[in-house]
């Protein structure tokens, strides 16, 4: 059986309603969309499972032909997190550079690669806009929580989840 919910104004508190309908699910998965076409997929609750690896996917319009008439419709299509990276600006690119140099496997906690960030010359200000447009091209995987988030470049996320 599959139920389809949604969270409340503040995501990081979960869905809304009773704490009875997550305890109940032997799987939650989030899904989470962009403006730019982004979709991230995450587990975030599996009994008796190991821990996997978020799915990025990338919205592509396609031509499709429905009882004769041409028209458009969209599927989702895995993204591997290099389109876009050419348009980084220079303090994301300082900040992916970053997380590339301290990453290990499982992640790095934000305010790990926070201060790491701004010891490199980055305001606080800048590093927090810097990990979002990471994460929204998905160049960057938040392995954790909302709450407790833990980053991976996609790059070795991937090459982990090999």
């Amino acid at each position: 059986m599959l139920i389809v919910h949604h969270t409340g104004k503040d995501a990081g508190q979960g869905a809304r309603g009773s704490s009875a309908l997550r305890a109940a699910a032997d799987t939650e998965l989030e899904v989470k969309g962009t403006d730019t076409g982004q979709t991230t997929v995450r587990v975030t609750k599996a009994k008796d499972s190991l821990p996997i690896q978020p799915i990025r996917l990338v919205r592509t319009i396609v031509d499709v032909t429905i009882d004769g008439t041409e028209t458009t419709s969209c599927v989702l299509l895995p993204d591997h997190g290099q389109r876009d990276a050419e348009q980084l600006t220079g303090k994301a690119e300082v900040a992916l550079a970053t997380l590339g140099r301290i990453e290990v496997p499982g992640g790095i906690a934000s305010t790990v690669w926070m201060r790491s960030a701004v010891d490199e010359g980055m305001s606080e200000r800048s590093f927090y806009e810097a990990r979002k447009a990471l994460v929204d091209r998905g160049l960057v995987v938040n392995l954790g929580s909302e709450k407790r988030p833990q980053y991976l470049t996609a790059e070795r996320a991937q090459e982990d989840a090999e």
